[in-house]
C-alpha cells in the first residue's frame, strides 16, 4: 500500500513515523550486529566495535537512543528489529556476509524506511543479487574484480556539508581503506562524505579479486579520481544508508573524527536529528576501561586466591578423595576446577561427590539441583550423577548416590541465586573408578580447585610443572649459525597450537591448528585454518582471521596453499578448498569444497595423513603413517597399505599396480586426484616430505626407541619398518648383534634401503629444502628438519655417494638447547622439563618467498606419547634471514611471461607452483624464456626449467633431450626424470643411459624399469647388473627395484652368463638381492661355505629368510643342523621366527628338531641282491661334516654294472640320498628337487626327469644303502649328486664313464 504513495509523500510518511517511534518509545532503537571476529586481537574485533559504537550512544551521547546487540551473524530472532530505525552492521563480508541469506527479510524493513550501516568488510556482499540489493539500500559496494584494500594513510583534505559531517574535521588516518566501490549509476542519491585520492603504491600488487584491476588503475594512476571511502545513500522511498571502508583497525575508533563519523551517520540513516557539533563520545574508547555499571568480565586469579586447593590426588591417596570445604559466604559465583596436576595425563577421571551447599542453619541444597552456566572438560562429557564416560560414579570402589562426573582439566561454573544465605561448599572429589582401573590407571592424578572467580588454567599448568611464566621462546637466545637472526614473527593469540603452515606468495602464512589434538578438546566447532599477515611491512605479523574452521578437524596435520587452492590433511579426506573470490576466507556458495581422495585411517593420529608438497612436475606429494589407508584415485587406482599398526584387515594385500604396500606410504597424484601412485613405503611415520626441484624427496622418520633418521627416500623404496606383509615389528624379528637402529629399519634385510642419518631418539616433524633465495650462497641445497625432542631444527648438505644421496654431515641449524640436556620426550623423560630450553618444539618449517626461512613452534613441556602440557595452547613462529637483512616479499605479475618466470624463481616451493602452471600452459611462445634459464648457476632453478620444457611439445622436449648430455650427472637424472614423467622415448634413453658413467644416472635408468616387462627391460637391466660395483647399497636396490616381478627372468639370464662357480662380490651381491626361489641352492651355497668371511655368510642367511617357499625353510632347516654353532644358531632363530610368519606352513620349526621324517624309505641294507649283480665291482662313499661326499671322483666302465655302498655317516644327523645324473645337469636336477615342494617328502625329493639315471632313497643317519647301477653305454663325465633341498648345489662329485 504504502509503494502506492508519490516518493515525496513517502518521505514525509516514514519521517512521521520515525517520529511516532520515538515519542511512543521514548527512544530511536539502533540494532547492532557483529559477525564473527576473524583476525585476533587487534583487527576486525566486532564484538567490541558494537560494543564500543553502543557505549557511545547509549551511555555518551545523551540522547535518547537505546541498542539491541546480536553477535555471531544475523539474528536469529527477528524480534530484535521491532521498531528498529537503523541496522548496523560490522562484520566479514563477501560470501560470509550476514545479509547474504536474509535479502528478504532485511528488504521488508527497507521498505519500511529501516537505515542501513555497513562497516569496513561488511560493504563487501557477491555480485549479483547482494550486490544490487546493497547498491539499493547502501548506495554502492564492494565488487570483486573491480575494488580494491590496500592499507594507506587516506587524507580527508576538505569535507562536505551534510548532517554526518557536523563536528568532524579534516583529518588523516592509516587503515585498511577499500577504494573504488560499485556504486549506483551516476552515483544518483548517493552523496561522498569522506574521499581522497590513493597513492600509487596502492596498485602495485599483482592483479585478483581485491588487490589490482585495470579498472582501478584507469581511474586512479590515469584520470587521478579521488576515490569515495564513506558516502551516505538516500532511496526514492526515503530510507537512508552509510558505507565506510575503514575501521579495519580496531585501533581506528581512537580517531575522534573517524568515530564521530559514524556515529552521525548512524543517527542520521535512523532518521534523528544530528546535533550541530555532532555525537558526543569519549576519547579512546578501545583503551578506556569499561564504565562501572556494565557487568564486567571476571579475570582469571591466581590458585593461591581459591577458596579451596588440594594436594595433588592420585591412586596413592587415601580413599582417592579429599574431603572438600570451601566459604563461599557472599559469593555471587562457584567455579569447580580440576587440574591434570600438571602431567597431562589422560586417564584423570574425576568425580565431585555428593557436592551440596550448606546455609547458616546447616540446611543442605544438592549442587545437583542447579543447572550450571557453564561447564567443560577435558575427555568425555561432564555428567550429572555419571562419571565422564556416562558410567556409574564410582571411588575407590565405593559407588556415589549423586555428584558430577568429569575428567581434568575441567571447570564448572555455577552462578549461586541472588541474595542465597549459603556459606559453605562441601563435596567428595576424588579420582573415579572409570580412570584409576584402567591399565595405566594408577598414573592418575589431579588437583581440585574451588573459587568465585575462574582460576588462571595456563598459569596453574606452568606452576604444576615448575615451568617459567611465557608464551614462547626468545628468540634473541637462540643459537644459530654465525651471521644469521631470528626473529619473532608471530605469536598468539593470533594463532595457536601450530601442527603445519605453508605461505602463500603474500607472504601470508597459513596455520593448522591443533587446539583438539588428543583428549584436548577445548574447541567445539572444530579446530582452525588460521591466516597470519604483516600487513605494515614491519617484519611481525599484525593481522590473523580464519580461512575455515570446521567441526570434523580434529588436529589436522597438513595445510598447503597453491595458488587458491587451499589442501588440508583431515583423515579421512584430503580436502581442497578454491578460494573462488581469493578473499582468503571460506565462503559456503561462493567458493569450492572437494574431497580429493579420502580413505586415510587414524583421525587424530600423528600417524596418519600429513602435508601436501607441489613438486616440480606439478603433482601434489604426500605421505602418511602407519595408521594405514585404503585409499582409491579418481580413475579407480586402489591403494592398500596396512601394517599391525593400523588397517590390519589390508595389511598384505595388493594394491592395484600388483604390489604390496606396508606401513607409511609416500605418494604422489595429479592435482585433478587422478594418477596417483606410491613412490616409497614401509616407514614409521614420516611427518612430512621436501621435494626438491631436480625430483628428489627428503623425509625424517619418527620411532619409539632411539631410531629416528632423515633419508633421502630412493623412488619405490622398501624403508624398512614393518616385515613384507606388514605383520611383524621390528623387535620381533630382531637377530644378535643387530643394534636398534639395523634391527628397526631392517638395514640386513635385501629389498630395503639404506636408512639415512639415524640419530637416535626424538619425534621429527616438519622438513624443507632451500635451494635459492638470499641464502642459497650457505645453504643452497640445503635440508632442514624439524627435531622437536631435542629443541633443535637439524641442517644437511647432501651429497653424492655411489648411486645415492647420503646425509653424512648433520648441522645444527637452530637450537634452544645446545647443551643437549632433552627432557620432556619418550627418549629423554618426560617428566624432568626445567626451562624455557625444553619448550621450544618446532613442528614446521618453511621457506618463505622473501629467502627467509620459517619456523613453527608448538611451544610444549612434552612432545611425543600424544599428549601436551601447554594448556595454554600456545605457539610462536620465527623467521631466520642473514643478520640486518632488508627483506621484502617480491610482486609479479602472473598475467605476464616475465611474471610467471619470476614466481617460478620463487624460493617457495608452493609459490613456484603459479609460474609453473602458467608457463607449461603457455605452450611453445614462452620456450625462448624458459630455455634462458637452463643458464642460471643455480642447478634447482634450470631443473625447473627442464620440467616445464618438458611439457612444451616437440620443441621443447628436444631441448629437454639435449640436457641428457649435461656434465651434471643430477641435470642428466632430471631430464631423464621430466622425459619419464612425459612417457616420451624412454626406452631409448634408458638404453644410452645405462652406460652412463655416473652410478647415480645408471641408479635413475633402473627405478624406470619397474613396471616394464621382462622382454622389453632385460638387456637394460643386465648393462645395469654388469656395472654393479659389489658394494654399493643404493645401486643393489635400485637394481632390484627395476627387476620386480621378473627376478627370476633376470636370475637365470644372470647364472648363464656367469663365468665363474666360486663366490663373487658382484654376481652374489646381485642374486641376493634379486632372491627368487630358484637361488636357493646358491644362497644356501654361500650361507655354509666356511671359506667366506662370516658377515657374507650372514648376509646369505638373511636372504633365504626371506624367501616364501617351503624349499628355502628347508634349506635353513639344513644349515641349521651342519653348520658351525655361530651359523647353526641364526639359522635355527630364522626357523623360529619365519615359523611364526611366512614359513607356518611348511613345517621347519618341526624339521629341525625331528619330527617330519622321509616316506617310504628302506632304513636297511636291500634284502636280495638283484640278478646280474652278485660278484660286481663294489664302490664305497660316505658322508664327511659340512654337506660333502667322502670323495669327489668315481669312475667305471662303459656298461659295467656297479654296485655303490652309500653310508650316511654324517655326525650333524641329517638324511641324505646318492643320485647319479647326466652331464652337466646338476643344477636341473637340484632345481627339480626344490620345485617339488611339500610332496617331495613323499618322493624322497627324487624328480622324475631324464636326467636323473638312478637314486638311492634318503636315509638317515648311521644308515647304509647299496645302490645296483648299470653303467651308461655312452662315456662322458656324469655327476653323482645329494638332491635333499639345499645340499646337492655342495654335495655332488664327477662319475667318470670310461
Amino acid at each position: 500500500m504504502m509503494n502506492k504513495f508519490p516518493p515525496f509523500c513517502q518521505l514525509i510518511l516514514f519521517s512521521l513515523l520515525g517520529l511516532l517511534c520515538y515519542t511512543l518509545s521514548g527512544k530511536t532503537r539502533v540494532v547492532l550486529i557483529a559477525g564473527k571476529d576473524s583476525h585476533g586481537s587487534n583487527a576486525h574485533n566486532w564484538g567490541e566495535g558494537v560494543d564500543l559504537l553502543s557505549n557511545a550512544l547509549t551511555r555518551e551521547s545523551r540522547l535518547p537512543i537505546e541498542t539491541a546487540i546480536f553477535k555471531g551473524g544475523w539474528p536469529t530472532d527477528s524480534s530484535i528489529f521491532k521498531d528498529a530505525a537503523t541496522v548496523v552492521i560490522l562484520s566479514d563480508g563477501g560470501g560470509r556476509h550476514p545479509l547474504n541469506k536474509n535479502l528478504k527479510e532485511f528488504e521488508s524493513l527497507a521498505d519500511k524506511g529501516v537505515g542501513l550501516v555497513c562497516v569496513h568488510y561488511a560493504v563487501e556482499v557477491p555480485k549479483g543479487t547482494p550486490g544490487e540489493m546493497m547498491k539499493k539500500w547502501l548506495g554502492g559496494y564492494f565488487e570483486i574484480f573491480w575494488s580494491v584494500n590496500p592499507h594507506w594513510t587516506a587524507e580527508f583534505k576538505s569535507l562536505p556539508k551534510h548532517p554526518i559531517t557536523r563536528g568532524v574535521q579534516p583529518f588523516s588516518l592509516r587503515d585498511e581503506w577499500y577504494y573504488h566501490m560499485r556504486f549506483r549509476d551516476g552515483l544518483k542519491g548517493v552523496t561522498p562524505i569522506l574521499s581522497a585520492l590513493p597513492p600509487e603504491d596502492t596498485l602495485k600488487r599483482g592483479d585478483g579479486p581485491h588487490s589490482n584491476n585495470p579498472h582501478v588503475r584507469k581511474s586512479v594512476l590515469e584520470r587521478k579520481e579521488k576515490q569515495h571511502v564513506a558516502w551516505a545513500s538516500e532511496a526514492e522511498n526515503g530510507q537512508r544508508g552509510f558505507g565506510i571502508t575503514g575501521a579495519h583497525h580496531h585501533k581506528s575508533w581512537d580517531n575522534d573524527d573517524f568515530r564521530t563519523c559514524v556515529l552521525n551517520a548512524i543517527l542520521w540513516t535512523a532518521n534523528m536529528e544530528v546535533p550541530q557539533g555532532g555525537v558526543k563520545s569519549y576519547s579512546n574508547p578501545t583503551t578506556r576501561k569499561k564504565p562501572s555499571s556494565e557487568v564486567p568480565q571476571l579475570q582469571p586469579i591466581d590458585v593461591k586466591k581459591a577458596l579451596f586447593s588440594s594436594k595433588l590426588i592420585n591412586s596413592q591417596t587415601k580413599g582417592h578423595a579429599v574431603e572438600v570445604k570451601a566459604r563461599i559466604k557472599g559469593s555471587k559465583n562457584l567455579y569447580l576446577t580440576v587440574s591434570d596436576g600438571g602431567d597431562s595425563y589422560a586417564c584423570d577421571w574425576s568425580d565431585w561427590a555428593y557436592p551440596r551447599l550448606i546455609d547458616a542453619k546447616g540446611n543442605e541444597t544438592k549442587l545437583t539441583d542447579l543447572k550450571w552456566k557453564s561447564a567443560k572438560t577435558g575427555w568425555g562429557k561432564v555428567n550429572l550423577h555419571k562419571n565422564c564416560g556416562g558410567g556409574a560414579l564410582k571411588i575407590n570402589g565405593k559407588e556415589i548416590e549423586y555428584g558430577i562426573g568429569t575428567h581434568a582439566n575441567s571447570v564448572i561454573h555455577y552462578e549461586l541465586p541472588k541474595e542465597h544465605e549459603f556459606i559453605e561448599f562441601r563435596a567428595l572429589a576424588g579420582i573415579d573408578n572409570g580412570g584409576s582401573d584402567q591399565k595405566s590407571g594408577k598414573a592418575s592424578s589431579v588437583v581440585f580447585i574451588v573459587s568465585d572467580r575462574p582460576i588462571d588454567i595456563p598459569k596453574l599448568a606452568r606452576t604444576q610443572q615448575n615451568l617459567p611464566d611465557a608464551d614462547h621462546y626468545p628468540a634473541d637466545e637462540f643459537v644459530l649459525p654465525e651471521g644469521l637472526e631470528v626473529n619473532l614473527w608471530a605469536k598468539s593469540p593470533l594463532f595457536y597450537n601450530p601442527t603445519n603452515m605453508d605461505i602463500d606468495y603474500k607472504g601470508r602464512i597459513w596455520v593448522a591448528e591443533g587446539r583438539n589434538y588428543r583428549g584436548k578438546r577445548t574447541q567445539p566447532e572444530g579446530d582452525r585454518i588460521v591466516v597470519l599477515e604483516d600487513k605494515d611491512g614491519d617484519g611481525t605479523a599484525d593481522s590473523s582471521h580464519v580461512f575455515v574452521q570446521e567441526k570434523t578437524f580434529i588436529s589436522p596435520l597438513g595445510v598447503a596453499v597453491v595458488d587458491n587452492k587451499v589442501i588440508v590433511s583431515q583423515p579421512p579426506d584430503l580436502i581442497v578448498y578454491t578460494d573462488v573470490n581469493r578473499n582468503a576466507r571460506f565462503e559456503e556458495g561462493v567458493d569450492e569444497r572437494e574431497i580429493l581422495l579420502t580413505g586415510f585411517s587414524g583421525a587424530n593420529h600423528d600417524h596418519s595423513l600429513h602435508s601436501v608438497t607441489v613438486g616440480p612436475n606439478g603433482q601434489y606429494y604426500f605421505n602418511h603413517g602407519n595408521k594405514g589407508s585404503q585409499v582409491t584415485d579418481k580413475e579407480g587406482w586402489q591403494l592398500n597399505a596396512g601394517s599391525f599398526y593400523g588397517m590390519k584387515q589390508v595389511s598384505g594385500k595388493p594394491s592395484s599396480d600388483g604390489q604390496i604396500y606396508t606401513g607409511g606410504v609416500a605418494l604422489r597424484v595429479n592435482q585433478d586426484g587422478t594418477g596417483m601412485r606410491p613412490i616409497g613405503h614401509n616407514f614409521r611415520n614420516s611427518y612430512e616430505q621436501a621435494v626438491s626441484s631436480l625430483g628428489d624427496v627428503f623425509q625424517n622418520d619418527n620411532d619409539d626407541p632411539q631410531a629416528c633418521r632423515t633419508t633421502w627416500l630412493m623412488e619405490y623404496g622398501n624403508l624398512g619398518f614393518t616385515s613384507k606383509n606388514g605383520l611383524r615389528n621390528w623387535r620381533a624379528d630382531q637377530m644378535p648383534d643387530q643394534t636398534t637402529a639395523v634391527a628397526e629399519w631392517r638395514q640386513e634385510d635385501p629389498g630395503v634401503i639404506p636408512a639415512g642419518d639415524v640419530y637416535g631418539g626424538g619425534s621429527p616433524t616438519g622438513i624443507a629444502f632451500y635451494e635459492n633465495g638470499i641464502m642459497e650462497d650457505r645453504f643452497g641445497g640445503y635440508v632442514i628438519s624439524c627435531e622437536p625432542a631435542r629443541n633443535v631444527l637439524f641442517g644437511y648438505h647432501p651429497q653424492a655417494h655411489g648411486a645415492g644421496l647420503t646425509l653424512t654431515k648433520r648441522d645444527i641449524f637452530l637450537t634452544s638447547n645446545p647443551k643437549k640436556n632433552f627432557a620432556g620426550a619418550d627418549f629423554s623423560g618426560r617428566g624432568s622439563v626445567k626451562g624455557l630450553m625444553h619448550l621450544f618444539r618446532p613442528s614446521d618449517v618453511t621457506i618463505g618467498p622473501d629467502g627467509a626461512i620459517y619456523v613453527a613452534d608448538w611451544f610444549d613441556a612434552v612432545v611425543g606419547g600424544h599428549g601436551t602440557r601447554d594448556v595454554g595452547q600456545t605457539g610462536a613462529i620465527y623467521r631466520i634471514a642473514p643478520r640486518g637483512a632488508t627483506l621484502s616479499i617480491p610482486r609479479f605479475d602472473l598475467a605476464t611471461t616475465e611474471g610467471q618466470i619470476d614466481a617460478l624463481k620463487s624460493p617457495s616451493p608452493n609459490v613456484r607452483e603459479l609460474g609453473r602452471a602458467r608457463l607449461a600452459a603457455s605452450g611453445q611462445k614462452v620456450i625462448p624464456s624458459v630455455r634462458a634459464l637452463l643458464q642460471n648457476p643455480n642447478r634447482f632453478i634450470r631443473g625447473r626449467a627442464i620440467w616445464i620444457l618438458a611439457k612444451l611439445g616437440p620443441k621443447g622436449l628436444e631441448i629437454v633431450e639435449e640436457q641428457l648430455t649435461d656434465k651434471d650427472p643430477q641435470i642428466r637424472i632430471c631430464a631423464f626424470r621430466a622425459l619419464r614423467h612425459e612417457k616420451h622415448r624412454i626406452l631409448e634413453h634408458a638404453s644410452s643411459l645405462a652406460k652412463d658413467s655416473s652410478p647415480l644416472v645408471r641408479r635413475e635408468v633402473a627405478l624406470a624399469m619397474r613396471y616394464l616387462p621382462f622382454d622389453t627391460s632385460r638387456d637394460i637391466l643386465l648393462e645395469i647388473a654388469d656395472r654393479y660395483d659389489g658394494k654399493d647399497r643404493y645401486y643393489l636396490e635400485a637394481f632390484g627395484i627395476g627387476c620386480t616381478n621378473k627376478e627370476d627372468k633376470i636370475y637365470q639370464v644372470l647364472k648363464k652368463r656367469r663365468q665363474s662357480s666360486g663366490y663373487d662380490p658382484v654376481y652374489s651381491g646381485l642374486v641376493w638381492r634379486l632372491q627368487p626361489a630358484s637361488s636357493i641352492s646358491e644362497l644356501m651355497g654361500w650361507a655354509i661355505d666356511g671359506g667366506l668371511e662370516d658377515s657374507i655368510r650372514r648376509s646369505m642367511l638373511f636372504a633365504l629368510s626371506l624367501i616364501e617357499a617351503p624349499q628355502a625353510a628347508w634349506a635353513m632347516v639344513e644349515v641349521a643342523r651342519s653348520q658351525s654353532e655361530k651359523t647353526a644358531a641364526l639359522a635355527e632363530l630364522f626357523i623360529d621366527k619365519r615359523d611364526q610368519g611366512i614359513w607356518n606352513a611348511y613345517n621347519a620349526k618341526s624339521m629341525l628338531h625331528g619330527r617330519k621324517v622321509i616316506s617310504d624309505f628302506s632304513q636297511t641294507q636291500n634284502e636280495s641282491v638283484p640278478e646280474g649283480f652278485e660278484n660286481v665291482r663294489r664302490i664305497k662313499i660316505s658322508v664327511l661334516p659340512g654337506l660333502k661326499f667322502n670323495t669327489n671322483q668315481i669312475s667305471a666302465k662303459a656298461g659295467e654294472k656297479v654296485a655303490i655302498d652309500f653310508l650316511n655317516d654324517d655326525p650333524s644327523g641329517m638324511m641324505h640320498n646318492l643320485a647319479i645324473i647326466t652331464p652337466g645337469s646338476s643344477q636341473t636336477v637340484i632345481d627339480a628337487a626344490i620345485s617339488m615342494g611339500v610332496n617331495g617328502f613323499e618322493k624322497n625329493f627324487i624328480p622324475e626327469i631324464p636326467e636323473l639315471l638312478d637314486s638311492t632313497p634318503q636315509i638317515g643317519a648311521g644308515m647304509e644303502y647299496t645302490l645296483y647301477f648299470s653303467v651308461p653305454q655312452e662315456p662322458g663325465d656324469y655327476h653323482f649328486i645329494c638332491t635333499y633341498p639345499g645340499h646337492g648345489l655342495i654335495m655332488q662329485g664327477i662319475f667318470s664313464v670310461k
